[in-house]
């Protein structure tokens, strides 16, 4: 494993390699739930409260990690739906970051606003919405 892996495997197969997309195409929305989970800190999810985010369906991961995650997964916009329906905090940034631009209409905008539910939600999905409106 290099260094710079990302999540660590859960798996014993040799062939795992999680910093390789091939992978994480056949991974379903558990199993990247598991990801995010092994790189939850508790302290992290402690000082979340610091800067207003409610951590109560928060799993404590920091969000540059939730973004490693993104760049591997690149697009999939039926992950990102299912993500949004986990009600985790940070499977809702991801499933910000994974949807596809082209398949999002103003009816899901609307759908996932009304389930932000902290500035840092809302922050990064008008962020990545913003490229597909203007």
């Amino acid at each position: 494993m290099h260094s710079q892996t990302l999540f660590t495997p859960m798996r014993q197969e040799a062939d795992f390699n999680p910093s390789h997309h091939y992978y994480l195409q056949f991974m379903d929305v558990t199993e990247i739930i598991d990801l995010l989970k092994e790189k939850a800190n508790p302290r992290y999810h402690a000082g979340m409260l610091r800067f207003g985010i409610d951590n109560e369906n928060a799993l404590g991961v920091k969000i540059p990690e939730v973004r490693k995650l993104a760049k591997i997964i690149k697009k999939d916009h039926e992950l990102a739906l299912q993500l949004w329906n986990t009600r985790i905090h940070e499977a809702r940034i991801l499933a910000s970051l994974v949807a596809d631009p082209k398949l999002v209409t103003p009816q899901l905008i609307d759908s996932w606003t009304k389930d932000f539910a902290s500035w840092d939600i809302c922050d990064q999905a008008c962020g990545s919405f913003s490229a597909i409106t203007c």
